[in-house]
């Protein structure tokens, strides 16, 4: 065989495999479009409990009432006692679901005794899924213009709880699957902002890329356990908190982000909605692999800047 020949078996092989990759990835894209496991109370038990932290407001809210629509009963666990009573309201008048409150602070209350707490509080519920929601961030800014309290805040609220909660309840749930047959899930909220890094937004952008690794870990940990594990990560969404005004094709609403990640259960990843899952496939396939590192460095650090922008003409 020539040396032309052994290249050009060579560029065949690579490129052939580079379109497999590409038509898996476009089968899993059919499937969490159309085939995806539903959330439902026939998978989880009937009659049990979700449990969602920062359920008061965006996706966690969403989340908690498209559950509760689903028939599960619901733990709301936020900081504003206020928020919680209103959304426990809603979801009672709504859906004729129980609920149960639970005031915390995750951005202060970081001891052991704290999150046991917590847990103690769900002792004589049957619980069958946890959405580990509750995040923050900083808004866009050079590293040296931020409180650093506030840095403090954001890693402590987007790494701790999802971590800790997850340690607490995981021999639970693995053990409810061994009595009674009946399947778990662990949900944790990340973002598509994980895929390239992003000036401006690091300590954001890192932490929910430790969510992203943890969920994945934690997926393979928990094969044959009966404990499904689920990674969201969104795009833009319209939260009523972050000012994104819902644009079509672009940025959805917190009920289709919540629809969307409770039709993909068994999925791995899921982005949230049809637009954000046709996003995530078109990042990963295209964007991450033909695209220059440089330029998307480029083309995130202009959606910082303007970001910085939006937010001092706000505060002014």
């Amino acid at each position: 065989m020539s040396h032309c020949d052994c290249m050009e078996l060579v560029c065949f092989t690579i490129g052939a495999l580079v379109l497999l990759k590409w038509a898996w990835r476009g089968l899993v894209l059919i499937r969490n479009l159309f085939l995806g496991t539903k959330v439902t109370p026939q998978r989880y038990g009937e009659n049990s409990w979700a449990v969602v932290t920062g359920s008061t407001d965006g996706i966690g809210k969403a989340l908690a009432l498209e559950l509760a629509k689903r028939g599960f009963n619901i733990v709301l666990i936020a900081r504003n006692s206020e928020k919680l009573a209103a959304v426990a309201k809603d979801i009672q008048n709504k859906y004729g679901r129980d609920t149960r409150m639970i005031v915390f602070d995750f951005s202060k209350e970081t001891s052991f005794a704290a999150y046991e707490h917590i847990v103690r509080l769900l002792d004589d519920i049957d619980v069958s899924i946890l959405i580990n929601n509750v995040g923050m961030s900083n808004k866009p800014d050079d590293q040296e213009n931020h409180q650093l309290k506030d840095v403090h805040a954001e890693v402590v609220v987007n790494c701790y709880p999802i971590v800790i909660l997850t340690k607490l309840l995981v021999d639970r749930l693995k053990l409810r699957y061994k009595k009674t047959g009946k399947r778990s899930l662990i949900l944790n909220v990340a973002s598509q902002i994980t895929f390239i890094p992003n000036p401006y937004l690091a300590g954001y952008c890192s932490s929910k890329n430790f969510d992203d690794k943890f969920t994945k870990s934690l997926y393979y940990e928990m094969k044959g356990t009966g404990v499904d594990v689920l990674g969201l990560l969104p795009g833009a969404v319209s939260t009523g908190l972050n000012g994104f005004s819902e644009v079509p094709f672009a940025v959805i609403g917190v009920q289709s982000c919540a629809t969307g990640t409770l039709n993909n259960a068994t999925s791995f990843v899921t982005f949230g909605g049809w637009v954000h899952e046709i996003h995530g496939f078109l990042v990963k396939n295209f964007m991450l692999d033909l695209v220059p590192q440089s330029i998307l460095i480029k083309l995130t650090r202009g959606f910082a800047e303007g970001l910085k922008k939006s937010w001092k003409l706000k505060v002014k």
